[in-house]
């Protein structure tokens, strides 16, 4: 089964009900955390064109797949990445 990724945008992540000043510090502290590997940045910039499958993404960035899920669990726990679907 092939899984699909897309990205948020900062916006969309940011003003989705959080109100509270030290709750916004902590989650722009999680981003940066998530981005602070090359790899995780490789990615999002190769989503950035689009929804690809993770089938296309280990290839195309030369990932082992072990490695690519490692990376992309992080991006989906941050919520920088959304598993989902090409219809």
């Amino acid at each position: 089964m092939a899984h699909y990724m897309t990205t948020y945008s900062y916006s969309q992540y940011v003003n989705n009900g959080m109100k509270m000043q030290k709750r916004q510090e902590e989650l722009k502290a999680n981003i940066l955390i998530a981005l602070a590997h090359p790899n995780r940045i490789r990615i999002l910039e190769y989503l950035k064109n689009g929804i690809k499958c993770n089938c296309e993404i280990a290839p195309a960035l030369e990932l082992e797949q072990s490695n690519l899920s490692r990376h992309l669990k992080i991006l989906v726990h941050e919520v920088l990445l959304s598993p989902g679907r090409k219809d």
